[in-house]
């Protein structure tokens, strides 16, 4: 009699290419182990079978690729990789075959990823392999085996990811505003990442880059209240800078030795072709997405929250925001009313469309950016999902559970604020608008991925497997930041060679400070390698700072001597409301008054949404 095999069946199969793998014995621990991870994120046989709507988003990750292979999408990196169509083209027709969970389909697989990216060993990894994970062809294959589920293929997709982690050593955040950012650039701090600078407001931002917010209409807002408005940049798309490719901007990163930066404005290269933006493969890409309604609202607390702070006028903030409707927000703020998240996610030029302008091809657009993310997390997931994937997807053993940052209710309640009087009116008519994003996310295909991640980080934690293989991240846990180093980006990023990375460091650094910089890193002055070290010795305390900073102005220049007077800077709030509240608040700009004007754009000092920071905490 023909045995039927399923989700929930386990298979002698199974065994089989267990035995390409590993040893029976541990296959067979493992077994439960997979099922129940099944049964927690896609329910159980009987369930998953009946969700159409899974089973129908799971073919659209299965076939996406397609879109490259038949020439409508222009930018998929990972599929110019030698072999990589080929392999996708084979994982296709395995499927409509249905021969995805033979031997043949395992070891055409498993080929690929151990002669591309990793295999499975004792050793220390090849840190100098290709730095691409292939999360797309891992996302089609995890699809495919959930529809049709095999033991033990979990860690050889998160042995590639760790590895390739470690390869490319830095971190992008596309920061969605709302969705968790400056709580993920936080952790990033509590876990040792090196970044340009970690501002009071949890932007992490490189100021370089431009990677500024423009969500709000300037002019609209001058007509209105006689003055300016923070975030005022909407109808400026064109970034303020020269480094506008992915190429650029990892040169100048890795040159200067970051781990982590933030971006909170579009992804790249599609200023002057919206079907060709996409991530930058050379970045370790990383991506928070929340429920589009939960972000919407919180979006339109918190400007209102941050006006309130600007006006200084009580009279002048009631009269402008209450009793506000959907129009209002829509001249003043057209892109936070109108599907905010795939503005963003589809470059410059379509964060500017007009409102109504996002819609089917920019969901199929988005879905096909999203699936290439090496790590896509869910803020509604809840901490215990968001531990697996933070620890096992980034090894970073603190996690956003310990965070709290920016509590809207908190702040209305020390500003005086209730937003209910300033919150437009008609609100329903925009959450009603935002279906292409509610689509994006909500409707199955963005939880899909993230639930296709959570299954193999959760595995992998299963199966004992530690993402530093030399130390347990409970013990990195205890020893603090210095001890993390940013956890599997911990090596941070490297160029071809050290001659290579020379030339870059010199022209990042002539990017931001000048002839003098070329000039003082032809001297006999310290290293990157020994000011680095002088900020390590100099710790935490006001003093350990103090010493280093002649170093660090002697390396620096001018740039070193704004920072000095950085450190000495103390700035008060007014209206009653001290720094310190403000800081409390996650309120912007707290530090802007009596600052030159030119520092915004020195190293090591970040505009971030358009205030200027006291940076004292991370010299």
């Amino acid at each position: 009699m023909k045995q039927r095999y399923g989700l929930g069946t386990p298979s002698v199969l199974a065994l089989v290419i267990l035995a390409l793998l590993a040893q029976s014995t541990l296959a067979q621990a493992t077994e439960p182990l997979v099922q129940k991870a099944l049964e927690l994120f896609f329910g159980n046989t009987a369930n998953a079978t009946a969700d159409g709507e899974l089973l129908a988003m799971l073919d659209v990750a299965i076939t996406m690729p397609l879109l490259k292979l038949n020439g409508t999408l222009k930018k998929l990196p990972e599929l110019d990789e030698h072999g990589a169509s080929d392999c996708v083209r084979s994982l296709i027709q395995f499927g409509e075959e249905g021969r995805d969970s033979t031997a043949a389909w395992a070891q055409m697989l498993g080929a690929f990823y151990t002669s591309r990216v990793a295999n499975i060993t004792t050793g220390p990894p090849d840190m100098f392999g290709l730095r691409q994970a292939f999360p797309v062809i891992r996302r089609v294959a995890m699809a495919q085996l959930v529809k049709a589920w095999l033991t033990r293929w979990q860690r050889q997709f998160y042995e590639a990811h760790r590895v390739v982690a470690i390869r490319k050593g830095i971190m992008e955040y596309f920061h969605i505003s709302k969705a968790g950012g400056t709580s993920w650039c936080h952790a990033a701090k509590n876990n040792g990442c090196r970044a340009q600078v970690y501002d009071s407001a949890y932007i992490c931002q490189i100021g370089q880059f431009d990677d500024r917010v423009r969500w709000l209409n300037n002019s609209f807002h001058a007509q209105r209240t006689g003055r300016g408005a923070r975030w005022g940049t909407w109808g400026r798309p064109k970034r303020a800078t020269d480094m506008t490719t992915c190429e650029q901007r990892f040169e100048f990163a890795a040159a200067l030795g970051y781990q982590y930066f933030s971006n909170e404005y579009t992804l790249h290269e599609g200023f002057e072709d919206p079907d060709n933006v996409g991530t930058c493969p050379q970045f370790f890409n990383v991506i928070l997405v929340r429920d589009p309604l939960k972000r919407l609202l919180s979006h339109l607390k918190f400007v209102t929250m941050q006006m309130k702070w600007d006006y200084r006028n009580n009279t002048l903030f009631h009269n402008t925001f209450t009793g506000t409707d959907s129009a209002f927000w829509e001249e003043f703020g057209p892109v936070l009313v109108d599907n905010y998240m795939l503005r963003g996610m589809l470059g410059e030029t379509v964060y500017h469309y007009p409102i109504g302008g996002i819609g089917a091809k920019q969901v199929a657009h988005g879905r096909a950016i999203l699936q290439q993310y090496d790590l896509v997390v869910d803020l509604e997931a809840g901490h215990d999902v968001l531990d697996d994937v933070i620890e096992l997807g980034v090894g970073w053993p603190h996690t956003l559970r310990e965070i709290h940052d920016k509590d809207s209710t908190k702040a209305a309640k020390l500003l005086n604020l209730t937003y209910e009087d300033y919150l437009p009116t008609d609100i329903q008519r925009l959450f009603e608008k935002q279906g292409p994003d509610v689509e994006f996310y909500r409707r199955a295909f963005g939880r899909v991925l993230v639930r296709l991640d959570t299954l193999l980080f959760h595995v992998a934690r299963g199966l004992g497997v530690q993402p530093l293989a030399a130390t347990r991240l409970a013990e990195l846990a205890e020893r603090g930041p210095e001890a993390i180093k940013c956890g599997l980006l911990r090596r941070g990023p490297r160029q071809l060679n050290r001659q290579q990375q020379g030339g870059t460091r010199r022209r990042a650094l002539l990017s931001v400070d000048g002839e003098g910089v070329e000039a003082k890193a032809a001297a006999a002055g310290p290293s990157w390698g020994q000011l680095e070290g002088r900020k390590e010795e100099a710790g935490r305390d006001g003093g350990g700072v103090r010493r280093a900073m002649p170093g660090m102005m002697e390396a620096l220049g001018r740039t070193g001597a704004r920072q000095l007077r950085r450190v000495r800077r103390r700035v008060s709030g007014e209206a009653g409301l001290d720094r310190r509240l403000a800081l409390e608040l996650g309120l912007e700009g707290v530090a802007e008054e009596g600052k030159e004007q030119d520092e915004g754009e020195d190293y090591g000092v970040h505009v971030g949404h358009g205030g200027l920071y006291d940076v004292y905490e991370e010299l």
